[in-house]
């Protein structure tokens, strides 16, 4: 592999020793599409004997991140015309169509 992860064609001789098909390659990942072959598939079932079910054991799930606070309040008046402010600053307007005041959107 090459020093920026690009997988060059170093990566493939060994690849396919191993029992991978490596892929054609692409500007983006070279040699990075691989998979695994019959062969090596049958050689992992029957002589590793792998108990798939322990895989999911120690899944890690990604907690979902709490949103941010939005930095921006958004403002409607009467006739729907909306505007969007910093919410550190205090927008006292009236709408120049409908001469009524901004409110905040909740």
């Amino acid at each position: 592999m090459s020093s920026n992860g690009y997988h060059n064609k170093l990566f493939k001789a060994p690849a396919e020793a191993a029992g991978l098909i490596v892929g054609d390659p692409t500007p983006a990942y070279g040699y990075g599409d691989t998979s695994v072959s019959p062969e090596l598939r049958k050689a992992i079932e029957t002589e590793l004997n792998p108990d798939v079910a322990l895989f999911n054991l120690f899944k890690i799930v990604p907690t979902p991140k709490a949103k941010a606070p939005s930095k921006r309040t958004v403002y409607i008046c009467d006739c729907d015309t909306k505007v969007s402010v910093a919410t550190k600053v205090t927008f006292n307007a009236t709408c120049d169509d409908c001469t009524k005041a901004f409110v905040p959107v909740t």
